[in-house]
């Protein structure tokens, strides 16, 4: 999540979409970050992708 170069791809069911932001949340969490704002970075800097149907 750190590294600028690291891409996160989520794609699959819509219905699963807030377990693995949950889970994305308690992984930053224990890195000491915030997963929303990470997230949000994330996406303007093209590195956070979703695909959910």
């Amino acid at each position: 999540m750190q590294d600028a170069k690291g891409h996160i791809y989520i794609c699959g069911l819509k219905a699963l979409e807030d377990g693995v932001n949950q889970a994305l949340g308690d992984i930053a969490r224990g890195g000491g970050l915030d997963w929303r704002s990470l997230r949000d970075e994330m996406r303007r800097d093209g590195r956070h992708h979703e695909e959910t149907y």
